[in-house]
């Protein structure tokens, strides 16, 4: 199964891996509208794709992520006409990344754990820690 290209992350698949960098290093890997639609979308191709084991989601450069870039989302509105009234439903990313499974984690495949190491990146593993 071949990558899609993203703007905003940077995906690699090794020895059953699927490590996800949110590449935004200039501005600490702020969220963004396109970030978080491309993590969506790497997810799901993960999950659709028998080679992948694992994710791991990391940051480019020095900051892990800065939470959300304000800057964008205020521009986002403002093109959008959207005053910040406007609710938005939360995306459920524990069950994306579950394969919308609750009993399972990261796939209908096999259970998973997940923890943070030293260099901040989020683990989700198969199996046993």
């Amino acid at each position: 199964m071949s990558s899609p290209h993203y703007e905003t992350i940077l995906t690699s698949l090794e020895h059953g891996v699927m490590t996800i960098t949110m590449n935004r290093p200039e501005r600490l890997n702020a969220w963004t509208y396109q970030m978080g639609a491309e993590l969506q979308h790497a997810i799901e191709h993960g999950n659709d794709d028998a080679n992948v084991d694992v994710f791991v989601l990391t940051g480019a450069g020095r900051g892990f992520c800065a939470g959300a870039d304000i800057k964008d989302l205020f521009k986002n509105q403002a093109d959008a006409g959207d005053d910040g009234s406007n609710e938005r439903p939360a995306r459920d990313w524990v069950g994306l990344v579950r394969g919308g499974q609750a009993d399972d984690c990261c796939s209908q495949r096999r259970r998973c754990w997940c923890g943070a190491d030293a260099n901040s990146a989020l683990r989700l593993h198969h199996g046993q820690p």
